[in-house]
């Protein structure tokens, strides 16, 4: 589906993994060839929503040489873009930067749970979607896995108006 260059345009996909695929860092090799097409511009970026998956994926020892992890505001103001690696990071950290393709990470529904402090959880989970998806200029792909839920509910509407595709891991289309 995205052999070549990416061209205007605009894709928002909603993928449902199992938290295995997750956890065997497959969005690491996504973003690797998303940068292919791209050139030597460091236009993609992994955006994690849950801090202690973020903080487990910046360690990820094998994937190292692949991203340039950035975990603060001030770290993404002095960041030197690499032609070869994409950026890893939290949607708030990279505020004000933007990309040509952003995998949003972690739009799971036990992100905002309900009860008591429901709201104040869906408001704040609903601002790293929102933070995250308008990073992206081009392609977004937004993912949740079966462990935590599946999509966020917040989402349904977009998913019903077929503002945003939603697919199954395996039916995710090729770069």
């Amino acid at each position: 589906m995205f052999s070549g260059a990416i061209t205007g345009l605009m894709l928002f996909l909603l993928m449902r993994c199992t938290c295995s695929t997750v956890k065997k860092g497959w969005f690491f090799v996504r973003a690797s060839n998303y940068k292919k097409p791209l050139g030597n511009t460091n236009n993609v970026a992994v955006l994690v929503c849950n801090e202690d998956d973020f903080s487990s994926y910046l360690e990820a020892g094998k994937h190292k040489e692949l991203f340039i992890g950035i975990s603060s505001r001030e770290e993404a103001a002095d960041v030197r873009m690499s032609p070869k690696k994409f950026v890893l990071s939290m949607p708030q950290f990279v505020a004000g930067l933007q990309f040509d393709v952003v995998l949003l990470i972690g739009v799971n529904e036990s992100e905002a749970p309900a009860g008591p402090f429901g709201y104040s959880l869906k408001r704040k989970f609903l601002s790293q979607i929102y933070l995250g998806a308008s990073r992206a200029k081009r392609v977004l792909e937004l993912y949740s896995s079966s462990d935590g839920g599946g999509p966020t509910t917040l989402l349904d509407t977009a998913i019903s108006t077929g503002a945003i595709i939603h697919c199954e891991f395996d039916e995710l289309p090729r770069i």
